[in-house]
């Protein structure tokens, strides 16, 4: 279950950007720490803000011009305005940042959930990052939350997770990146206790009479497997699937 309690919901961090960005931006980077599901959105809150704060400034700055001079009212009205100018710039950077992270992590989501790939080095190739940068953001992505029961193997260079029930696949080996061979070649892809690869099609969700289907995150990208006609969320970032 996704949980949400620490972080300072949209309407706050909204309003605090319109009023006071300093302190909108505060919450904003505390709720994209501590809230996994808002760290892999793709919504458009952030950027909005930013063309609010933009258009705010323009405003005040066309003001400052119709009035002519340098007068204590049009300096005060220039620190307004370039207060909000600097809110709409941050704003944009941090949706930026923001996106590119987020990016990163349905990477990371996508090789380890859907393509099983075990080897820290494949799974770095495959998001495009060195391997100490994988090590680094996966020990964070698990303190977040998006993989139960997982840890880092630095001796062996592997990532563990021992909850695995949205891999129902084959041996999906994992080209390109530079790596010489693929994952599968390697015995880097994980396969789960007891699977065949003539597990039978109502087992596996693909026949009419299909215990469980198969559910793709439209938040995260990770492959869910539901009973057929349930409701539930993500196992991995907490959005909610539909049945």
């Amino acid at each position: 279950m996704a949980d949400h309690s620490n972080s300072p919901s949209w309407a706050v961090i909204v309003l605090c950007f319109i009023f006071f960005w300093p302190v909108g931006l505060f919450l904003l980077i505390k709720r994209l720490t501590t809230d996994k599901r808002a760290a892999v959105s793709r919504d458009k809150k952030v950027p909005a803000m930013g063309c609010f704060h933009l258009l705010v400034g323009i405003a005040l700055f066309s003001i400052i011009f119709g009035r002519g001079g340098f007068g204590r009212m049009n300096l005060l009205i220039m620190a307004v305005a370039l207060f909000f100018v600097f809110g709409g710039t941050i704003s944009f950077s941090a949706a930026k940042k923001r996106d590119a992270e987020g990016g990163k992590y349905r990477l990371y989501i996508d090789a380890i959930v859907n393509r099983g790939l075990v080897f820290i080095q494949d799974i770095a190739a495959y998001v495009g990052v060195s391997e100490k940068t994988a090590y680094a953001d996966l020990r964070k992505m698990i303190r977040m939350g998006y993989f139960a029961q997982a840890h880092v193997d630095e001796r062996r260079g592997e990532f563990h997770y021992d909850h695995r029930e949205g891999y129902r696949g084959g041996p999906a080996g994992f080209h390109g990146g530079g790596a010489q061979q693929s994952s599968a070649q390697q015995g880097g892809v994980y396969q789960s206790p007891g699977f065949s690869p003539h597990t039978s099609a109502a087992a596996s969700g693909t026949g009419p009479d299909a215990v469980e289907v198969m559910a793709t995150c439209r938040n995260c990208g990770a492959h869910n497997w539901l009973e057929r006609g349930s409701k539930n969320e993500c196992e991995y970032c907490g959005s909610p699937l539909g049945g």
